[in-house]
């Protein structure tokens, strides 16, 4: 008797390669888990106000100190800001930044 190799990677005895269920899976997952993430994103959280009757500004950071910046060195910063108020909050104009400059 004649002894067959199977080389990695090639077609399995059913027409296809052994990798594609594989595929078929992962893609299957990919899908039902963007689609549960669109699901989400399309529900807004109920948040419970800290303060009642007014809108209510809070900020992650209220300090941030870079150190010894060299000049004309870009920085940014990003901060998070909630309304946690119960009424709209309406951010007028630009906020006032303040550089302090040390010794």
């Amino acid at each position: 008797m004649s002894k067959r190799r199977r080389r990695k990677g090639r077609s399995s005895s059913r027409g296809y390669p052994r990798w594609l269920p594989l595929a078929m899976a992962a893609a299957a997952v990919a899908v039902i888990g963007g689609g549960a993430l669109v699901a989400q994103n399309g529900r807004q959280a109920t948040v419970i106000p800290v303060v009642t009757g007014a809108p209510r500004v809070a900020v992650d950071q209220e300090l941030v100190d870079y150190g010894d910046v060299k000049v004309d060195t870009p920085i940014e910063t990003v901060f998070r800001v909630r309304n946690i108020g119960d009424q709209p909050l309406k951010i007028l104009g630009e906020p006032q930044v303040e550089l302090v400059e040390g010794c």
